[in-house]
């Protein structure tokens, strides 16, 4: 369990500034999520730190928040699950939250990778995104519509987005 809460707390909007919302030259300008800024800025983004343990829990608690909310970030000590147990989890519980038009996305510190040479990941804590799948889609779109993508390499496009927009984890 997270013990220091404001701590973290004040690292991910530092990071959100600072990492996700700033402009990027190897993203061609772009920023790494060009829609964080506007979420926090108005007030669209949940945010609640979470016991491991009781994660499913905390996931079906967030799931009527995504009406007023763009996003739920639900944080909780990294050091109780390592990276590859966490992307299991994602899958599996993928597979049942995309039949009800729901996604999460997840984020650990010990994941290295690099978007262009920008680390995208918060070290802090382990997160767990979780969005209405239809809306975030709606959002990729537009920024495919926009040129975003065009900044990312072809693998990345592949294993962080074309799977959601069409499904393929449910199939």
């Amino acid at each position: 369990m997270i013990q220091d809460k404001s701590k973290i707390l004040k690292r991910l909007e530092y990071w959100m500034e600072n990492i996700l919302e700033a402009p990027n030259k190897n993203l061609g300008g772009w920023s790494l999520c060009p829609f964080a800024k506007k979420a926090r800025l108005n007030n669209k983004i949940h945010i609640s730190f979470v016991d491991w343990s009781n994660l499913d829990q905390e996931i079906n608690l967030c799931l009527p928040k995504l009406k007023e909310k763009d996003v739920c970030v639900l944080l909780f000590d990294h050091k109780e699950i390592n990276n590859n147990k966490l992307i299991v989890y994602a899958y599996n519980k993928n597979k049942s939250l995309m039949k009800d038009n729901y996604i999460i996305i997840v984020d650990h510190p010990e994941e290295k990778e690099t978007l262009n040479g920008q680390s995208t990941h918060f070290e802090e804590a382990g997160i767990i995104l979780l969005f209405n799948l239809e809306k975030l889609n709606k959002a990729t779109m537009y920024l495919k519509d926009k040129g975003y993508f065009k900044y990312w390499p072809l693998e990345r496009i592949a294993e962080g987005v074309d799977w959601r927009l069409t499904n393929d984890i449910c199939e």
